[in-house]
């Protein structure tokens, strides 16, 4: 108990510290990447979509805003986030096999 008393004393300066990180923006690195859609895409409808990194892949919330419907496994372009979180994307015309 008094161990608990004394780190919660020793960590107070580091208050400020803590708040800002969780403050952050994260800056979103999602636009401009390919993705391969992970459901099926109809326009004006909610998706998802998968971006190949290093790491583990994110899987982010898509729409289509105009075109022709996208079956699933799909190359996309993710073109930007909205202000809701959804990000706008479009159909890849790259046929290059080594992008993801």
């Amino acid at each position: 108990m008094a161990s608990l008393f004394v780190s919660r004393l020793l960590l107070k300066p580091f208050g400020w510290f803590f708040a800002a990180l969780s403050d952050a923006e994260v800056p979103c690195a999602t636009v401009d990447c390919f993705a391969r859609l992970v459901t099926p895409l109809d326009v004006g409808q909610i998706g998802q979509a998968e971006i190949s990194t290093n790491g583990a892949s994110l899987l982010i919330n898509v729409v289509l805003e105009r075109g022709k419907s996208l079956p699933k496994g799909a190359r996309v372009v993710v073109s930007e986030r909205r202000e809701d979180g959804l990000h706008v994307v479009i159909p890849s015309t790259s046929d290059n096999p080594e992008i993801p």
